[in-house]
């Protein structure tokens, strides 16, 4: 298995504007619970992101539709 083939699950506990408190659900090692919320866009779709470490291989985990 590589990387890019890893299931991340997370639960959010709590969220404000800018940051969210999530429970870590899977093996991947996360040390902290409470990360900035980012924002992007695709061809004009908005979405937010979290990153779950600040290396080239982090998960990063997003939600659209917002």
């Amino acid at each position: 298995m590589v990387d890019s083939d890893t299931k991340i699950g997370i639960k959010v506990l709590k969220r404000t504007d800018s940051f969210v408190t999530i429970k870590n659900l899977s093996c991947w090692p996360v040390d902290k619970t409470r990360f900035k919320i980012h924002a992007g866009s695709i061809n004009g779709q908005q979405y937010e992101y979290i990153r779950l470490g600040n290396y080239s291989l982090a998960p990063i985990i997003s939600a659209a539709g917002y």
